[in-house]
C-alpha cells in the first residue's frame, strides 16, 4: 500500500471490494455454466453414464498406477 496514494484504509476497501466483485463474477459464471451442463447431461442419460464410467476408470486407473509404483518401506 502506498500512503502517498491516499488513506491506507480506503485503498484496502477498494482492493477488497475489487476482489469480491471479481470472485462474484467468476463464481457466477461457473455456476451458470455448471447449471447448463447439468441440464444438458440430464437430457442425455447415455452421456451421463459415459462420463461416470470415464471418471471412475480414470480415478481407479490412477490409483492402481500409484499403488504399483509406490515403494514399500524396507
Amino acid at each position: 500500500m502506498d500512503q502517498r496514494a491516499g488513506h491506507v484504509f480506503g485503498q484496502s476497501m477498494v482492493l477488497g471490494l475489487t476482489q469480491i466483485l471479481v470472485s462474484l463474477t467468476v463464481n457466477s459464471a461457473i455456476i451458470w455454466c455448471a447449471g447448463g451442463f447439468a441440464a444438458w447431461m440430464g437430457q442425455r442419460p447415455s452421456w451421463a453414464a459415459f462420463q461416470k464410467w470415464l471418471m471412475a476408470t480414470t480415478v481407479l486407473g490412477a490409483l492402481a498406477v500409484r499403488l504399483a509404483l509406490e515403494r514399500r518401506p524396507s
